[in-house]
């Protein structure tokens, strides 16, 4: 028993260094959480990042989503905390929200891939902000949740893949080695 409960909690440990590490622009934020700002998170998702933007200092936070599931996943989660935050559904560019509504537009962890257009996206960010506000987007590769990065060896978490048998009909060519060193026309 006491060895399974040390495996149990070795691996919480690791989820609670994970999720720190995704709050980590916190730190950024912080000279504009400050202020208590108002708060639009742009393709929001499951809200995850809000309560730590209130805590942190932020007035209140609108999560905008595409996904109604999402939307009300992360509304329950801040009345069951009592956290000043909403949530709508909305296709981006085109957010619901009225022009110069927040101090600070907030978006992160891979949301930026997914926009067909980043400047019409860009447009929208510049209305709904006021004179003087804020755009933090803190952007990583989506794929990024898939990997541990445990020291001894880096390698696909084993709890997050779908099938260890590959569905591509695409064929691919090998990479090419860099070498540092242009290459002549002749090579």
């Amino acid at each position: 028993m006491d060895g399974n409960r040390a495996a149990w909690d070795d691996a919480s440990l690791k989820h609670v260094r994970e999720y720190d590490e995704l709050l980590a622009e916190r730190e950024l934020l912080g000279p504009v959480l400050a202020a208590a700002p108002e708060v639009v998170h742009l393709q929001s998702g499951h809200g995850l990042d809000d309560p730590a933007l209130v805590r942190a200092g932020a007035r209140s936070v609108v999560g905008v989503d595409f996904s109604a599931v999402a939307v009300a996943a992360s509304q329950r989660r801040v009345v069951e905390l009592g956290l000043p935050c909403r949530y709508v559904v909305g296709e981006l560019p085109g957010a619901p929200l009225r022009d110069g509504c927040a101090d600070l537009v907030y978006t992160g962890k891979g949301a930026l891939i997914w926009l067909p257009d980043l400047h019409a996206w860009a447009c929208d960010v510049a209305r709904l902000l006021r004179p003087g506000g804020s755009l933090f987007g803190y952007e990583a590769h989506p794929a990024v949740r898939l990997w541990t990065w445990d020291a001894d060896e880096p390698r696909i978490r084993p709890d997050r893949g779908t099938s260890s048998v590959s569905t591509s009909t695409t064929r691919s060519r090998p990479a090419a080695r860099w070498s540092g060193r242009r290459r002549s026309a002749r090579s």
